[in-house]
């Protein structure tokens, strides 16, 4: 909206002489005046962009001020022409009064009135310039209040702007960050399955599918979460950006459009975070999958250890009750031998003597560590395998332990059936001796 200003009009009281000096004066405050009313013609005469279209969103104080500034601008345009006909009839009463007065020697009755006509004419003059004054300045002031209220009303709005995209800004920095809290929370624990699960391949061969199938299905959630990750670090930046734009800069049309980016990007990581889900389900049925061949296969082991020590007991019990007897005759067999004077048939039998003591006591541990490793298969079956339908990682560590321990003691009780069977041997060998 331009500013307008119109300069009160210079009118001289006139009285009944006018000198030269007064009507040069007098004309050329007229010419002064003149050349005012065509300058405030000459700005309303360009149309107000603002009065012909009212700008949109515009608060309702400051479209009530516009629509005084409107309608004064046109009050104004209307009375120019009157204005204008008044100063020129006042410039002819004027030039008539000058004529009839200006010099002493005049007619009375014409400089009297001309006088009368002169006085009325100014009188109207001054009448409308009051009126047009009036305008001027609620055209200013109605300008200056509109253009006021408005700056008001929109640090009003830019604050408010500021207020609702930083809370959204803040609210989209804060998804982020628990997006990539649990994307690293994720990566941690499918690194952690995928070495439980490497080991698994070593099951059964039903077990080794499943193992096969959810370490594929973990390299691809992997894969997928480094790429999640990043694409969540390109979504920060453009966070930045927008805070930045919108917020520190209120650069309008830039941040308009980085928030469009902001929101495609926004779009484009639900997507993916859709895909993501889907797969980390598909990994639950998977480790399901695979949790219940490796009960049945763990299951399996624990009962094919507990039937062969089962029968291992039996045997070393019976070995150990034979080793028990021979131990509690050798003292008196070994006065026996001595009755020979055989120092080399003595040393053999001492020999076997401490062999036998030897074996008793590998027999008696042997037989302790299979009825205690029965006791915590029984244990482990109550606690990971009956009426269960998987098996957790700690599960299958213990279990495979406690097989891993049995097969091992096996082991060694085969070297002791090796040394048990010599003795034996060793034994009938010495009695022929004797005999």
């Amino acid at each position: 909206m331009k500013r307008i200003f119109l300069a009160p009009f210079f009118l001289l009281l006139l009285s009944v002489s006018l000198t030269a000096d007064d009507y040069s004066n007098e004309i050329k405050m007229l010419a002064q005046d003149k050349k005012k009313i065509a300058d405030i013609e000459k700005r309303l005469s360009v149309e107000e962009k603002d009065c012909l279209e009212q700008p949109q969103n515009l608060a309702i104080e400051v479209v009530r001020e516009l629509q005084i500034y409107c309608d004064t601008r046109e009050s104004l345009k209307n009375r120019l022409p009157h204005l204008k006909e008044l100063l020129a009839g006042y410039e002819e009463r004027l030039a008539e009064f000058n004529r009839e007065c200006g010099k002493k020697g005049g007619e009375p009755a014409l400089c009297e009135n001309s006088e009368i006509a002169l006085l009325k004419s100014a009188d109207e003059l001054n009448g409308e310039r009051e009126n047009f004054d009036k305008d001027l300045e609620l055209l200013d002031s109605s300008a200056k209040r509109a253009k006021q209220i408005n700056e008001e009303k929109n640090d009003i709005a830019r604050r408010d702007f500021d207020q609702n995209i930083g809370d959204n800004l803040r609210a989209k920095k804060s998804l982020i960050s628990a997006t990539q809290d649990s994307l690293k929370r994720d990566e941690k624990l499918f690194k952690l399955s995928r070495s439980q699960t490497v080991s698994a391949k070593n099951s059964s061969a039903t077990a080794k599918t499943s193992a096969e199938a959810l370490l594929l299905n973990l390299d691809t959630l992997l894969k997928m979460n480094a790429e999640l990750f990043t694409f969540t670090q390109t979504m920060r930046k453009k966070v930045d950006q927008a805070d930045l734009l919108c917020i520190k800069k209120h650069d309008a049309e830039k941040c308009q459009a980085v928030e469009k980016e902001m929101e495609t990007l926004f779009a484009a990581a639900n997507e993916k975070l859709d895909q993501y889900k889907s797969e980390k389900s598909k990994s639950g049925s998977l480790e399901d999958d695979l949790h219940r061949d490796l009960l049945k296969d763990i299951a399996a082991k624990t009962e094919n250890a507990k039937q062969t020590m089962i029968s291992y007991i039996r045997s070393l019990e019976e070995q150990n009750g034979h080793l028990k007897q021979r131990l509690s005759t050798s003292s008196n067999d070994i006065e026996v031998v001595k009755s020979r004077n055989n120092r080399q048939l003595l040393k053999t039998y001492t020999g076997l003597v401490d062999k036998m003591k030897e074996l008793e006591q590998q027999s008696a541990g042997f037989i302790a560590f299979f009825k205690e490793a029965n006791q915590r298969i029984d244990a482990f079956n109550s606690k990971c395998t009956s009426e269960r339908s998987e098996l957790s990682a700690e599960c299958r560590i213990e279990g495979d332990k406690i097989v891993s321990e049995v097969n091992q003691t096996m082991e060694n009780v085969s070297k002791y059936a090796a040394d048990f069977n010599k003795l034996n041997k060793d034994l009938n060998d010495f009695a022929k001796k004797f005999n």
